[in-house]
């Protein structure tokens, strides 16, 4: 038997995959954190659990972007950003000035508790960080 550290977070018992407002909220303490993108990648994810795909029987399976970044340590975080709406997109290239996925590496972003539908949903702002 292993004692779960008193510190741990008790999201972090059953961890999601990608980034949560709970990151922000919990684990750093702040409505807005800003970070450095190391990379972007596709990933399959399951929007909808009860959209069944009739061929497959088995919920829908949607790929879509997800941006990774770096913490102050130098490290990857584990679960990466899912840019899973159109205004993630377009924020991130207005805060970038990138125009390719290889332009936003090394890049700075501000990623920002929002609200949608009465939510908190994670957003990225379309204005640069400032320094």
């Amino acid at each position: 038997m292993t004692t779960i550290a008193p510190d741990t977070l008790l999201d972090d018992l059953h961890p999601k995959r990608f980034l949560q407002v709970a990151d922000l909220l919990e684990r750093w303490n702040v409505q807005a954190l800003v970070v450095t993108i190391s990379r972007l990648a596709y990933e399959d994810t399951i929007p909808l659990p009860n959209d069944i795909d009739p061929t497959t029987r088995k919920p829908r399976i949607v790929i879509q972007p997800v941006l990774y970044f770096v913490q102050k340590d130098g490290k990857e975080f584990p679960r990466g950003y899912l840019m899973s709406a159109a205004v993630d997109v377009a924020s991130l290239k207005s805060a970038t000035s990138a125009k390719t996925a290889g332009e936003t590496i090394g890049k700075r972003i501000l990623i920002t508790v929002g609200e949608h539908k009465h939510k908190a949903v994670l957003r990225i702002s379309p204005s640069a960080p400032k320094e």
